[in-house]
């Protein structure tokens, strides 16, 4: 057994060293700014999400530096935004970059906090173990790409690792206000939702659903009802087919079979085959097999952090537009494997260590150039991570579960 005083100094050796590392300060993305300060100036609706003109707005707020757009995400994003609009220009990058590191160091907390309560006994070796994962990640490309872009995954970090330490001590409130946070903000984990119904968890379903709904609701005078019935009709259906997911900056089950399989002139000029048809039936076969594993998984799983866990991993792989930053979240569940490392076999100590490896080093796989025809396969270290962790996460419940049967027999 350990201190419970062990995950707090984890988690503050762990942030120490995030800061040393990071010598920069950066200020939230500039689209969600801009989506911001359009909501303060009352001038709501569908042209948030016209590309030109967010990327013309970026351009004038950056000095012709960055040129962002706000699809596929949420408008509530602009929301969680607008309280940072108040700060004034010349401290912003700081504030943001703070609240970016206690948002982390409370994320590694609760983490680290339910690994080392179990169930059953957590050894130190167990909790260092996953203080190496979170490490791995915050010093990986992922968390850079978070921070230089001014992204909101440490504050989604924080909301699901919320999310896990609710379940973990029956807070059903900290479930539901960690999903509806991650819902509102990026869509993240929304398989969650579906494994919490599997496993009967009503009163965190009620919760999760009344906060999301009280927000929606909320948001209606700001946002407007045209902007939400745009991004829900016209936004997501149209990025569920976007061809520009075939680029491997995309690391996502849709990205390699369209990256593989859908010739594009622009964004995928050098596939293996042009077969869309191809592509948009194993994306929709292999969706359905990870959401399958995810449902599978939630009948049987009782740590948040691999239930929960799964089912962020399976949000990332299936979304159609995940880059390399949505791949910080996946840090949950493999803490959570990682912290029962003295009880793994040798073939998923290195599934563990294989998935960790492929989700955070650093990589070359963005530039498309490279990877034509069959190399097209060698351009998705991030997917191939996230696939391996969610074998370790169903491979090790089953052999546990079969561990248990022939010990009560």
């Amino acid at each position: 057994m350990v201190s419970r005083h062990t995950p707090f100094l984890i988690a503050g050796a762990i942030l120490a060293i995030l800061i040393y590392s990071r010598g920069f300060l950066v200020p939230p993305n500039p689209v969600y700014l801009w989506g911001a300060q359009e909501l303060r100036a009352g001038r709501t609706g569908p042209h948030l999400y016209d590309e030109a003109v967010a990327r013309s707005a970026t351009l004038a707020m950056t000095e012709g530096r960055f040129g962002e757009i706000l699809p596929p995400t949420p408008p509530s994003i602009a929301l969680f935004t607008l309280p940072w609009t108040l700060i004034p220009a010349s401290a912003l990058a700081l504030v943001w970059t703070l609240g970016n590191g206690i948002a982390v160091a409370i994320a590694c907390v609760l983490i680290l906090t339910v690994v080392a309560s179990g169930p059953g006994p957590c050894s130190i070796w167990g909790l260092l173990a996953s203080g190496a994962a979170l490490l791995a990640a915050g010093l990986s490309p992922a968390m850079f790409d978070n921070l230089i872009r001014g992204q909101v995954f440490a504050w989604l970090l924080a909301s699901l690792a919320l999310a896990c330490w609710g379940a973990a001590t029956t807070r059903q409130w900290a479930v539901g206000l960690g999903l509806a946070s991650a819902m509102l903000l990026k869509l993240a984990a929304w398989p969650a939702w579906i494994a919490l119904a599997v496993q009967r968890q009503w009163s965190a379903l009620r919760w999760a659903g009344m906060l999301t709904f009280i927000v929606l609701l909320a948001s209606l005078p700001w946002i407007g009802p045209d902007t939400w019935t745009f991004y829900m009709l016209s936004i997501l259906p149209a990025w569920l087919v976007e061809p520009r997911s075939a680029v491997p900056a995309y690391q996502t089950l849709p990205g390699i079979w369209r990256h593989m399989l859908a010739y594009h002139p622009i964004w995928n000029p050098a596939p293996l085959l042009d077969v869309p048809w191809l592509a948009g039936f194993l994306t929709v076969t292999s969706s359905a097999v990870v959401l399958m594993s995810v449902l599978t998984l939630a009948a049987v799983e009782e740590e948040p952090l691999a239930m929960i866990g799964c089912a962020i991993v399976a949000s990332i792989i299936c979304s159609p537009v995940a880059e390399q930053h949505h791949y910080l979240l996946a840090v949950i569940p493999l803490a959570g494997v990682a912290g029962r490392w003295p009880e793994l076999n040798g073939w998923l100590r290195a599934g563990t260590v294989l998935s960790a490896a492929l989700m955070y080093l650093p990589l070359p796989f963005k530039d498309p150039s490279y990877w034509a025809g069959w190399w097209g396969l060698l351009a998705y270290p991030r997917l191939y991570g996230g696939l391996t962790l969610l074998g370790v996460l169903v491979i090790r419940r089953f052999s546990t579960a079969r561990k248990s049967v022939a010990a009560t027999s």
